[in-house]
């Protein structure tokens, strides 16, 4: 396997140092090269070019080249709780202990962690407020600290279950973020309110926006008072999805457990693609939706979708993420038709 690394951050440094040690004539570098497998140890007496060292005096051009690669950014996922998702190889995992910014044991927990210790217990703010704004300050460290060798434009976040709630929110209100993959989030997360309510009036036992404000606090206050009357809300969570677009979103979810609402999570999320679509950039935002396999428990079916996202938007390879799938019969008793009324536009 091979991938794209960029190289255009790090050629001041190193023309400087081969300018300081007076080596004119050292191969010049390319904005990017194609890294591939090698079970080898690798030769230090070839440049990235193929050229190699002719004499003694090419070890410092060769030396300063090889420094580029110890040094070179990597991209990094902020995974919230743990990383639940199988690792990428060369990709940074940093854990982003959300309970200690936002407490979520139960309805008791409101006003507890970190963030409330800043804003005062009072604050309106839900827990998934609460974290995004914790993701943005790791962000933030990120920016200010170039000696962790972070490539901050290969920034994703991930989490599963109430923790894929989390991800997507803060893959929304951060823009830093160049993918998201919220996993088996449900409602809340990737369902729609709109579609768990119907799916609970025709008799699925799936969570809802009434039951999820008595679960835990997750949401603010301020959202109670639309839980039963959610039709009057002028957004529903295929929009929370479209705040992500024009970056990247890979939605992994499971069609075999009804309290997500797998029905709601492929209607919502399949009409959020329409977003993307309108951007001209389609296969920027993706559905993963596979079941027989317990919550959290990444299928191995699902790692090429994963592979896909993650080598184009974190390691700068060409793939094929036209990826919008269910494993559900009928798509899972969603039809569009009843609950789109609106055309994707064409825009110039």
């Amino acid at each position: 396997m091979a991938f794209k690394v960029p190289f255009v951050a790090l050629l001041v440094s190193v023309f400087a140092l081969w300018s300081v040690h007076g080596q004119s004539a050292c191969p010049s570098l390319p904005d990017s090269i194609t890294l591939r497998s090698n079970a080898m140890l690798p030769d230090p007496f070839t440049f990235i070019n193929g050229t190699r060292m002719a004499s003694k005096d090419d070890w410092e051009c060769r030396r300063e080249e090889i420094t580029v690669f110890r040094h070179r950014p990597v991209p990094a996922i902020i995974a919230y709780g743990g990383l639940s998702i199988p690792t990428p190889a060369g990709v940074a995992v940093i854990t982003f202990n959300n309970d200690d910014i936002a407490a979520q044991n139960s309805g008791s927990s409101r006003g507890q962690g970190k963030f409330f210790t800043l804003y005062g217990s009072n604050h309106t703010a839900g827990a998934m407020t609460a974290w995004a704004w914790g993701v943005s300050r790791i962000i933030d460290a990120l920016e200010a600290t170039p000696a962790a060798n972070i490539d901050l434009t290969k920034i994703a976040v991930s989490g599963c279950s109430r923790n894929g709630k989390g991800a997507l929110v803060a893959g929304a209100f951060d823009t830093r973020i160049a993918l998201t993959i919220p996993q088996e989030s449900g409602s809340g997360g990737a369902g729609s309110w709109r579609i768990s309510d119907a799916m609970m009036a025709n008799g699925t036992s799936t969570q809802t926006a009434s039951e999820i404000v008595q679960e835990n606090v997750w949401f603010s206050t301020l959202f109670d008072q639309y839980v039963n009357q959610v039709n009057m809300l002028p957004f529903d969570h295929h929009m929370l999805s479209a705040l992500v677009a024009p970056r990247a979103l890979l939605i992994i979810d499971n069609t075999g457990i009804d309290w997500l609402g797998p029905e709601s999570v492929w209607g919502a999320q399949s009409t959020a693609n329409r977003v993307w679509q309108a951007l001209g950039i389609a296969d920027s935002m993706g559905v993963s939706q596979v079941g027989n396999h317990n919550h959290c428990q990444f299928p191995g079916s699902e790692q090429p979708d994963l592979d896909a996202f993650v080598n184009k938007f974190l390691k700068g390879q060409s793939t094929n993420t036209n990826i919008v799938k269910t494993d559900g019969a009928n798509n899972l008793g969603f039809v569009e038709s009843q609950w789109v009324d609106w055309s994707v536009p064409t825009f110039a």
